[in-house]
């Protein structure tokens, strides 16, 4: 595993910030990260490499105008694909969604987003967040990094084997007890 992809988002965001890592080289050592292991682990369902990259240039261009107060600038993140992200697939783990594309970010989306972080994609969960074990009918299972004959785990199964794996330094999960979480109810929420 490359070394940036080793670090925690709080390591990341500081070496950034003392310009000895660029965004770039960061986002693409999570890509090549992800193009590596993600075939065999099945963290990610939906990724958002184009815009990631455009996003990751931005960040470099501000951290070299000494724009540097955002805490999170060109950090990558993923995101469960139970919570909205304007413009990129959010499945919920359900072919009822599976074509569906959020007209806003979710709260904690637009947060890490307005923090400076990258976006690279969704992680894998299962139908609409009720299994204990990251699969649906949508996307292969999610296995654990560690042991992949094991699983790992449900709801937020994705995030956190993309995590484990240096896929990404932060991932958002949630809990699928959480209003906001269900479709219905966080398309709603966001007009």
């Amino acid at each position: 595993m490359n070394d940036l992809c080793k670090m925690s988002g709080a390591q990341q965001a500081r070496l950034i910030k003392e310009k000895n890592i660029s965004p770039v080289e960061v986002v693409e050592a999570t890509l090549e990260q992800i193009d590596k292991v993600n075939p065999v682990l099945h963290a990610f369902c939906t990724l958002d490499i184009e815009q990631a990259r455009d996003t990751a240039r931005k960040a470099e261009a501000e951290i070299m105008r000494g724009e540097t107060e955002k805490p999170l600038l060109g950090v990558p993140f993923s995101v469960k694909d139970m919570i909205c992200t304007k413009g990129v697939r959010t499945t919920f783990g359900s072919k009822a969604y599976e074509n569906f594309y959020p007209e806003e970010d979710d709260v904690a989306v637009a947060r890490l987003k307005e923090a400076g972080a990258v976006l690279i994609g969704k992680t894998n969960t299962p139908e609409f967040a009720y299994d204990g074990v990251s699969r649906n009918k949508l996307f292969p299972e999610t296995v654990n990094p560690w042991n992949t004959g094991k699983t790992s785990g449900g709801s937020s199964g994705g995030s956190a084997a993309a995590v484990a794996a240096g896929m990404t330094s932060l991932s958002v999960g949630n809990d699928g007890g959480a209003l906001s979480a269900f479709p219905p109810v966080s398309a709603v929420y966001m007009e």
